[in-house]
């Protein structure tokens, strides 16, 4: 594919090693009733082997002059039924319109990965797997355990929504340019309760705002008089601690009696 300077401002580090595209794709748990959405399709690197699977194919690029690289590349293949990349920013733009279930299969740009994953909770799909490049930093924050000192509220977030784990790294050598940092490979699975939480989601994010806005105090000190008192009914210890030291489930709990109580 031509050569087009990568971009900062998208977060642009181009994967070129092949057997690494390869290997994400079959990571990515691939069933023919799915369709696959590319976020950030770039130059192709994952894109030359999705669109020759029979599945529907979907990818969003949001910039023209990768966009334009990528509609000639694949031309014919994307002259089949079922297969399209749009240009599009995929923070504005609605995916309730897919109807299929969604295999999520990306190298993310890192500046916006989080940003991403959270949309992905809150859009109207029907969400099946997200195999994903992120970058390794990122993947500590997800799955950061209470305590360690990168747990926080997208800890809380990811963790009450997807069974997640991390598949493989992947070096620096791999992308051009080389990213000063190590990647990794992720794969999240919506947990069982994901749909009916999902209904809930805005709320519980800015309830786990509110805790997480001053990480430093302990929870009576952060929390409106209703919560500290659900907190106190669960388990009084609960109130002396900072929110970096609560578990994901607990706090998801904690929210749900809140909403109970406001019906």
């Amino acid at each position: 594919m031509k050569n087009l300077a990568p971009l900062k401002r998208y977060g642009q580090n181009f994967l070129v090693d092949q057997n690494i595209s390869k290997k994400i794709i079959e990571s990515a748990l691939i069933e023919k009733e799915d369709l696959i959405l590319e976020i950030g399709p770039g130059k192709g690197a994952l894109t030359k082997y999705l669109v020759k699977l029979p599945n529907d194919y979907f990818g969003i690029e949001v910039d023209r002059g990768l966009y334009d690289l990528l509609c000639k590349e694949f031309e014919k293949d994307l002259a089949l039924c079922g297969k399209k990349i749009i240009l599009a920013d995929v923070l504005e733009t609605d995916l309730g319109f897919i109807e299929k279930k969604v295999n999520v299969i990306s190298n993310l740009p890192y500046n916006i990965a989080s940003l991403i994953i959270v949309k992905m909770i809150k859009e109207n799909i029907y969400l099946k797997s997200m195999t994903l490049m992120i970058q390794k930093e990122m993947s500590q924050r997800l799955f950061a355990m209470p305590g360690a000192k990168e747990y926080g509220r997208l800890s809380v977030l990811v963790q009450n929504f997807f069974e997640g784990s991390i598949i493989f790294e992947v070096k620096e050598s791999c992308f051009y340019p080389k990213p000063k940092v190590r990647s990794v490979v992720i794969r999240l699975i919506p947990k069982s309760d994901f749909y009916e939480k999902r209904l809930y989601f805005i709320d519980f994010e800015n309830f786990l705002k509110r805790v997480f806005s001053q990480p430093r105090k302990i929870i009576k000190n952060v929390l409106t008089e209703k919560y500290i008192r659900i907190f106190s009914e669960t388990n009084t210890d609960l109130l002396h601690l900072r929110p970096e030291q609560i578990d994901p489930e607990t706090y998801w709990r904690i929210f749900r009696l809140s909403k109970e109580r406001t019906l």
